[in-house]
């Protein structure tokens, strides 16, 4: 393309603004996209395309890149629109887009987003198959004074003969000489920009890097409402749209943790939990919490969203009756989701214990004492909410093999204190306790097992003699023969003979001062 000399564009600002409204304002990669995405949706685009590295090294020459294929502007919309820095659109009565959409810009300032993360933008727009290509310097920028407008660097203005842009229409930005230090995490990003947009879906598509861009739907345990949203009256905001779930285990992620609250379809407030306080019922329920909270309201006549778009003004009177609404509705949906998950406890207890005793059924003929003991304490430990599975199902296993062996003692005074006339008893109590015998035989041979596999991990991994070895058998003595009874180790068989009760040496016997490992008798005789 050749460059464009004939026309002139502009810019006015005040001095030093820049070095404000950019790169202090959009870091990072996510803000900073997200608005020339908000841009596309504002131009009617049904596409956007983004190419942007990530988890790989930025380097001097890594290249970001938004295409949509909005409407675009011409060169005259680029010089009294595009440029013109604060225009407030709505005002100017373009509170909607040509196919009737919302618009989600409103300060005038989201074109700046690109110097969050990049020193140059170079942009490319077209309408009716008319490239206009110009080239903004955020360092050439800040020379500039109040008096003197900053004049981009036009590239070229004039018919798109060589499709730069596909299609009679659309625009792309391209952001250059990164200050991006890090890479950027993929999941990360993929998870941040769809929770900045509720309109994602089959009339607006984001992709990534050629993927799709969809709303990340975590696994929830529990949903409040059960599907779509809510809708509540909110004095000064009007109609509020909310939904609330809890996954299973806590959210690691922290962009998906907590409630956004969006407007016109974009995000207004990052994560957050309605600045709720702490010593709330289920507080621990924030960790796995999410949500959205959809208030247009927010964004009529005051303009009530920071200029970064990631807070509400909640000191502002119009906004604070939704911040005391978020706050009633998240200390409730805690306490819903404590007393739900309490249920949920005693239903994974009962699963539990049924699939670890295959009896379960004799739980019920346990002496009532005995049984009504073990029902409440079962259903104790199921009412902590905060527990998780793992530690849940531990618990559930002490219990059950302490009361195991209480009831053990219980069938052997019922057999002592049995008479002749109670055979028929005796037969269902010894038989009960078959099966209890058969269980903890079980679980002895299970550990020994267990040590008999640690024990060959010991040879295979060449472990020391000393002390692992040697602890590990004069600890567990039948892993050598079960008969066996160690007497001592490491001991000079002269100390041995000499210490041990009922041994002595012959007259004539040479001392003997070999010390084996271990000195072990074969039998009681």
């Amino acid at each position: 393309m050749a460059e464009a000399k004939s026309r002139k564009l502009e810019m006015r600002y005040a001095g030093g603004m820049f070095q404000h409204l950019g790169l202090q304002m959009y870091g990072g990669a996510v803000p900073a996209i997200a608005e020339l995405v908000a841009n596309a949706w504002d131009a009617d685009a049904r596409r956007v395309e983004i190419t942007i590295p990530l988890g790989s090294p930025i380097t001097s020459d890594t290249v970001i890149e938004v295409l949509d294929d909005g409407i675009g502007m011409t060169f005259e919309e680029i010089n009294e629109s595009y440029l013109v820095l604060g225009r407030d659109r709505r005002a100017a009565g373009h509170g909607e887009s040509p196919s009737r959409r919302s618009v989600m810009g409103r300060k005038g300032i989201g074109k700046l987003a690109g110097f969050g993360i990049a020193q140059t933008i170079k942009v490319e727009t077209k309408r009716d198959h008319h490239l206009t290509a110009f080239k903004m310097d955020f360092q050439e920028m800040l020379k500039e004074s109040s008096s003197s407008p900053y004049e981009p660097t036009i590239i070229y203005d004039g018919p798109d003969t060589d499709a730069v842009i596909t299609g009679d229409r659309g625009t792309r930005i391209c952001l250059s000489d990164l200050q991006i230090k890090r890479s950027i995490n993929g999941d990360g990003f993929h998870l941040s920009m769809a929770r900045r947009f509720s309109i994602l879906g089959d009339v607006f598509t984001v992709s990534i890097n050629g993927e799709k861009l969809e709303k990340d739907h975590l696994d929830l345990e529990f949903r409040f409402p059960d599907k779509d949203t809510t809708t509540e009256e909110i004095p000064g905001i009007g109609a509020v749209r909310w939904w609330v779930g809890f996954t299973e285990k806590p959210i690691t992620q922290e962009e998906a943790r907590g409630i956004v609250v969006l407007v016109r379809g974009k995000l207004a407030q990052s994560p957050f939990f309605f600045n709720l306080s702490r010593g709330v019922e289920g507080q621990l329920g924030m960790q796995y919490m999410t949500g959205e909270v959809h208030a247009d309201g927010l964004d009529h006549d005051e303009d009530l969203i920071s200029t970064d778009r990631s807070s509400v003004r909640w000191d502002h009177p119009l906004a604070a009756p939704l911040l005391d609404w978020g706050e009633k509705k998240v200390r409730e949906e805690l306490q819903n989701w404590a007393r739900q998950r309490r249920e949920r406890n005693k239903e994974k207890v009962i699963r539990h214990v049924k699939r670890r005793i295959p009896q379960y059924d004799h739980i019920q003929k346990f002496p009532d004492p005995q049984r009504r003991e073990l029902i409440t304490a079962l259903n104790k430990i199921a009412e902590d909410e905060n527990i998780s599975d793992e530690r849940l199902a531990q618990l559930v296993d002490f219990i059950l093999s302490a009361y195991k062996h209480d009831y053990l003692f219980s069938l052997i005074e019922q057999i002592n204190t049995a008479d002749k006339d109670s055979l028929n008893r005796i037969q269902e109590v010894v038989s009960e306790w078959d099966i209890l015998e058969a269980i903890a035989v079980a679980q002895v041979a299970y550990g020994r097992l267990a040590i008999i596999d640690k024990f060959r991990q010991l040879l295979d991994e060449n472990a020391r003699e000393m002390p692992d070895m040697q602890e590990l058998i004069e600890q567990r003595p039948w892993i050598l023969r079960p008969e066996w009874a160690p007497l001592t180790r490491n001991k000079s068989i002269e100390t041995i003979v000499k210490t041990q009760p009922g041994f002595s040496p012959r007259k004539g016997d040479s001392p003997n001062q070999k010390q084996p490992d271990f000195f072990c008798l074969e039998s009681p005789g």
